[in-house]
């Protein structure tokens, strides 16, 4: 019980310091490669010389096998360069169907610029929402993870109300309390 609650507790602050993370990724490898091709030539968006069609398939033929596109992101938008299509590659199965890969496809000539690997704490965050939400392992996890909740929900209000009902109980002989004798339990 004590291991679930470790758990949830952890993957819980992952999930909430995944914005966090996201930026300080944004501010440090993100910008290190959005300087490195600073001097590249912007794209029209409306009218890239490459399609995302294009994108796709170049994208896919790099993916590790069992590895497919999730998302295209284009150039100019928060995740990429003005030169630079992201692409993110995710897995089909297993703990592969949790990561991501990201990949960045040179907007002008359609081939891979670079492969970019994410750093550890970001695996983390993505490896921590199946545990804190218990969605891995189908129906026979849900359930025990919903006993584990209400279990621990049970001991925290249990905790709760004998910490109140003493204080409550002690307020109704204020002349023991005073004086220091404790109340003795059977």
């Amino acid at each position: 019980m004590l291991g679930w609650a470790f758990v949830v507790s952890v993957s819980g602050f992952l999930l909430g310091f995944s914005t966090i993370a996201l930026g300080v990724w944004q501010v440090t490898d993100l910008a290190a490669i959005r300087a490195e091709y600073q001097g590249a030539a912007p794209v029209d968006v409306l009218r890239p010389p490459v399609s995302a069609l294009r994108v796709i398939e170049v994208a896919t033929a790099h993916a590790q096998p069992g590895w497919g596109v999730r998302s295209v992101l284009y150039p100019g938008m928060d995740l990429t360069t003005p030169a630079h299509y992201a692409v993110l590659l995710g897995g089909s199965e297993g703990l592969d169907a949790r990561m991501i890969d990201a990949v960045m496809i040179d907007a002008h000539t359609g081939e891979v610029a670079r492969d970019v690997a994410l750093p550890k704490y970001l695996d983390a965050i993505f490896l921590s929402e199946p545990l804190h939400f218990g969605d891995y392992g189908g129906l026979p996890l849900k359930l025990l993870w919903s006993a584990c909740n209400l279990l621990t929900l049970f001991i925290t209000a249990n905790g709760a109300w004998l910490f109140f009902d003493r204080r409550r109980a002690q307020r109704l002989r204020p002349g023991r309390a005073a004086e220091g004798v404790e109340d003795e339990e059977p």
